[in-house]
């Protein structure tokens, strides 16, 4: 989804430029989420997340020149969560479906079954997230733009000199994070870089079309955020496995001694063999996180933080 563009320049006071990227993003997110509630649009819920995560970034980022309440920021981002689980299902479906089915006939039963599950899930959780959000999501936006207008105005420091701090201060933090995770990869670490990465590049997006060297910068971030952000799935994906995993075995387990018992069944169905086939995608899962593991390090090893860092320094010295 195309984010309505927003007039402004580096040398405009930050006030009356972050007040122009919220209300743009504010556009954004009514029209993702007027697109959910229609239902014809399979990226509809990721494009509002995408637009309520750059605007609780941007006011996070902004908050000291903005004066934005503590609990509003904390009410977009309760109301982001509110679609986590819709999120992660439909994280879920499409890993599933990017997967090879498998051609043993042990492991077809539980593959099949599993895909069933998945396209359930998907469907349930993102109608959850529709029914909870409407009343809510409004008023929030209305509050937001109110405290936006009562705040930005007095901000008349330049942009360009508050976009330079920012800049520094996100991109210590991201390096920190690289240096402490090294080239393993290993989650929560990698979890943190690539949160990191993120808001570096939502912090030098919105001055890309008026900044060459902000370029580089973007590019570089977005490669890492989507490498990382890949491995995050699997970690997903895996966590439901195991989970699925556990309910089935716990099912099979009770209606196996209810036959031996002779007690009368208190479950709903039965589930079939399942375990071959989430077997077969577990494995799938984990070769898929190896690879993206050995993407991450070549990042690394091609010289990565040493281009991000340079790439950095120069937009820096842009400003």
């Amino acid at each position: 989804m195309r984010v309505p563009e927003a007039k402004v320049s580096l040398d405009h006071p930050v006030g009356k430029v972050i007040y122009a990227l919220a209300a743009a993003q504010e556009l954004a997110a009514r029209a993702a989420f007027s697109a959910v509630r229609k239902g014809d649009d399979g990226e509809a819920l990721h494009d509002l997340r995408v637009s309520l995560r750059r605007m609780r970034s941007l006011l996070s980022a902004y908050r000291h020149e903005l004066q934005i309440q503590k609990s509003t920021r904390r009410k977009l981002a309760n109301l982001a969560q509110v679609t986590n689980p819709a999120r992660d299902a439909q994280i879920r479906l499409d890993l599933y479906a990017a997967l090879p089915p498998s051609r043993q006939t042990r492991a077809r039963i539980g593959y099949a079954w599993a895909g069933r599950q998945l396209h359930m899930e998907a469907s349930e959780y993102a109608h959850v997230a529709l029914v909870n959000t409407p009343a809510e999501f409004n008023r929030l936006l209305a509050q937001i733009r109110r405290e936006l207008q009562g705040h930005c105005t007095g901000s008349d420091r330049l942009w360009r000199i508050s976009l330079a701090d920012k800049i520094q201060t996100a991109w210590r933090k991201l390096d920190r994070r690289l240096q402490k995770c090294g080239d393993k990869f290993e989650m929560p670490e990698a979890h943190r870089v690539r949160i990191a990465a993120k808001h570096l590049r939502y912090l030098v997006e919105p001055a890309a079309g008026l900044l060459q060297p902000c370029k580089p910068v973007v590019r570089e971030t977005r490669e890492l955020q989507t490498l990382l952000g890949n491995l995050h799935d699997t970690q997903i994906f895996t966590a439901w496995l195991l989970e699925t995993a556990a309910a089935t075995g716990a099912n099979q387990a009770h209606r196996t001694l209810e036959d031996v018992l002779g007690e009368p069944s208190t479950s709903e169905e039965r589930v079939p063999d399942v375990l071959p086939g989430l077997t077969y995608l577990a494995k799938m899962i984990d070769a898929r996180k190896r690879r993206i593991e050995d993407q991450a390090r070549s990042w690394c090893a091609s010289g990565g933080n040493r281009r991000l860092a340079t790439a950095v320094q120069t937009l820096l010295d842009a400003l």
